[in-house]
């Protein structure tokens, strides 16, 4: 009986607040095969601590200044923690996807469980009559405006980089009611803002270009939707100075290029407007290619 209750009298590891440091600056250490590690920041006293990885393995441990950095690769899943003298911590189940050069935070803590009593059995509760329950339904949990908060993405998919859309714009402008522009617009977002450009052609040869800064306004950390605002100015028709503005919707995907997104948008001039729709590379290439390849069969 003695040693069988020994292990309730060791302290045990836990890691709690677990959370991106989104303020980080990008970690430099590089792991096994040249790509940048994730690195796990642990605030903690103690010292002497020993970790593993799976086979992804350990790139670099340092100590000091109350914390331990860990630096894996971003490939790792799972991490072990011991120390002598305690009951060690495996397989804990990193609860997000690592993201390469990012930095994570959260703290290394020990407790020492309580052994369980049992209770003495409560006497029968006398039977009471049902009373009417209002339900109040729960605030939304996203952060600002936008109810599309879905807690961390473990399903290894992150928000996307690279949009190449085909959008049309339809003229409203007198004489050119019935005029279109067709082009492209691409658009390159690593976190939160990023450039973007595009170029199209009306159906009577006209040009027109703009270029301006798209914004990603739900969070990557949390949201499952990528919601985006994009806004720029440009030249229509070779010397009208214009403007335009839209939105962009996106989803989680495990490839950095965008494929099904879509948004709708508009561009002005003086005397002009032209209302915009515009859909992903794969909305708009899968048909281009097979027009193109019943055309060069056909030759």
């Amino acid at each position: 009986m003695f040693l069988s209750l020994m292990p309730l009298w060791g302290e045990e590891i836990r890691i709690v607040g677990f959370r991106r440091d989104a303020q980080a600056p990008d970690v430099s250490v590089r792991d096994f095969i040249g790509r940048p590690c994730a690195l796990l920041r642990m605030e903690t006293p103690l010292e002497g601590w020993s970790f593993e990885a799976g086979l992804d393995g350990i790139v670099l441990v340092e100590v000091g200044n109350g914390r331990v950095d860990v630096y894996v690769p971003a490939s790792a899943t799972s991490l072990t923690v011991s120390r002598e003298g305690m009951a060690p911590l495996r397989g804990w189940s990193i609860p997000a996807h690592l993201r390469e050069g990012a930095t994570y935070t959260m703290s290394l803590e020990t407790h020492r469980p309580q052994p369980v009593r049992k209770a003495a059995p409560l006497p029968a509760p006398k039977p009471k009559q049902p009373v009417p329950v209002r339900v109040k339904p729960l605030p939304s949990a996203s952060t600002g405006f936008l109810p599309f908060r879905s807690g961390p993405d473990i399903s290894g998919k992150e928000f996307c980089h690279h949009f190449a859309d085909a959008y049309a714009g339809f003229v409203n402008e007198g004489d050119y009611s019935e005029e279109v522009f067709i082009g492209l617009r691409y658009t390159w977002l690593q976190e939160r803002f990023g450039p973007y450009a595009a170029a199209a052609v009306s159906t009577d040869g006209s040009g027109a270009f703009f270029a301006g800064c798209a914004y990603r306004v739900t969070d990557p950390a949390v949201h499952t939707l990528d919601f985006q605002l994009y806004g720029g100015l440009g030249l229509v028709y070779g010397e009208c100075l214009s403007g335009e503005a839209g939105v962009r919707f996106a989803w989680r995907s495990d490839s950095r290029v965008s494929r099904f997104d879509f948004g709708f948008g508009c561009q002005f001039w003086k005397g002009g407007i032209a209302p915009t729709v515009e859909v992903g590379l794969y909305i708009w290439g899968i048909p281009v290619l097979c027009t193109l390849g019943l055309a060069l069969g056909g030759i």
